[in-house]
């Protein structure tokens, strides 16, 4: 599948206010508006050659003393390469279990806060006959959030941060937005920042394939999971709104296009690439 994703060996956007700068143990900061610079990119590691070469683009974000934040916009592996089969037994031919973990202790080495949106490759396309039809797809959504998002509002990364995350701050009323652990949201130089699982392959809006079909599965996965990312952006609104933030600015796994903040003062620069 194509389309177009923020990439780079160190891709910064630099947020300009003034102000104090707040700290990283409070997830919204609505009188933080010191400049802040992040280094955004998606589809890394993507291959087992690109493992190998990480500790290239960790050692040039760790050696940045401007870069606050490591945000990664999904895919950590290719669209073509297996899962980690996780929940199956016996194992997919061609599963990789390991890998997963292999990226968790890379993140791990990031001297910043970590934040991680899952990508459409590592669940959503699991079970596509280009991914080796290696995992379950809700299976390896769980194996994510659990080794990803161990303890729920607290960033990867050598030096954690506090985010606000669904899991901890839901409607009531709607008791599986609990699950969403990995949609979070945090407040930096006026700029209300918020993550959402919404990947590609149309959303999840594709139907599984044999042997993971299970289309009543499916729907109630997609239909839960959009509700939950619709609340959780009108919450991020309303906390931006009500804390006179200046800018919000969303992060999603796309089909296609670029993720895009809802102000160009929260992006200096971009760079988009075809795979």
């Amino acid at each position: 599948m194509k389309k177009a994703l923020l990439v780079a060996a160190a891709l910064c956007c630099t947020l300009f206010a003034s102000g104090a700068h707040a700290g990283n143990g409070t997830p919204v900061n609505p009188d933080s508006a010191n400049a802040i610079t992040l280094a955004v990119f998606g589809d890394w590691p993507y291959s087992p050659a690109l493992v190998d070469a990480a500790p290239l683009l960790i050692d040039s974000i760790n050696s940045d003393p401007k870069v606050r934040l490591v945000l990664h916009v999904g895919d950590i592996h290719s669209g073509s390469m297996p899962c980690t089969g996780a929940g199956l037994s016996p194992l997919p031919a061609g599963a990789v279990p390991e890998w997963n973990q292999r990226i968790f202790d890379l993140f791990e080495r990031f001297k910043d806060p970590v934040v991680y949106t899952p990508g459409d490759n590592e669940w959503t396309d699991c079970h596509k006959k280009k991914e080796f039809s290696s995992g379950a797809p809700l299976n390896e959504l769980a194996a994510v959030r659990g080794l990803f998002f161990p303890v729920p509002g607290q960033t990867l990364g050598g030096r954690k941060k506090q985010v606000l995350t669904q899991a901890q701050v839901f409607d009531p009323a709607f008791p599986t937005d609990a699950h969403y652990v990995e949609n979070v949201m945090w407040e930096e130089s006026r700029v209300l920042f918020v993550t959402l699982n919404m990947p590609g392959s149309n959303n999840d809006g594709l139907p599984w394939t044999v042997p993971f079909k299970d289309e009543a599965a499916r729907v109630q996965e997609v239909a839960e999971r959009t509700g939950a990312d619709i609340r959780w952006l009108e919450r991020a609104f309303a906390t931006a709104e009500a804390n006179g933030a200046g800018a919000v600015s969303s992060v999603s796994r796309p089909t296609c296009g670029t993720p895009r903040p809802s102000s160009p003062a929260a992006t200096a620069s971009a760079a988009t690439r075809r795979s």
